[in-house]
């Protein structure tokens, strides 16, 4: 959870020297991560670093499910039908850039919202879309948590590990 990108770049390269060391020596390794290992998952950055260092047909990457389409299964709230358009995007600091993205697309799975949460139902109430979406959070864990009462999560700080689907349409 460090910010300080050299510091992560050593540290994911240092991990796949580790990693490639285990394989030359004729070890398997495994890497375990929560939902899908190539959707916003901490695994990219190794497997940037190690497909360097060995040859990519000895990296295999098993696919996960990822948080969104878990909570969407769990709950029945279809994400595409037909000709819809699916945009799955992270909640960066600008709010407003999300407006276009809202307007644009038929449902818009919303990751990364934990530190915008409040501003981002703000948002979803004002463009009338708060009815039309699902709040969920440590998806297929002990404490998992869903609902279609975003309103109800404003101040509550339930945004991490979180991910809110968006449907212009119910």
């Amino acid at each position: 959870m460090v910010k300080d990108k050299l510091k992560l770049k050593r540290a994911w390269l240092q991990a796949a020297k580790e990693v490639r060391d285990e394989i030359v020596s004729g070890n398997d390794v495994a890497y375990l991560t929560i939902g899908d290992p190539l959707t916003f998952s901490t695994y990219c950055y190794l497997l940037q670093h190690i497909s360097k260092m060995i040859p990519i047909q000895k990296i295999h990457t098993i696919p996960g499910i990822t948080s969104y389409n878990a909570a969407a299964c769990l709950s029945n709230f279809s994400l595409i039908e037909q000709d819809e358009k699916l945009a799955i995007i992270p909640v960066s600091t600008e709010i407003e850039k999300l407006r276009p993205i809202l307007e644009t697309f038929e449902t818009v799975v919303l990751m990364k919202v934990a530190k915008k949460l409040d501003a981002v139902i703000d948002l979803l109430e004002e463009m009338n879309l708060i009815n039309h979406s699902l709040f969920a959070s440590y998806v297929g864990r002990e404490n998992e948590f869903m609902t279609h009462d975003l309103k109800s999560l404003k101040g509550s700080s339930k945004g991490y590990l979180s991910v809110i689907i968006v449907k212009k349409k119910p």
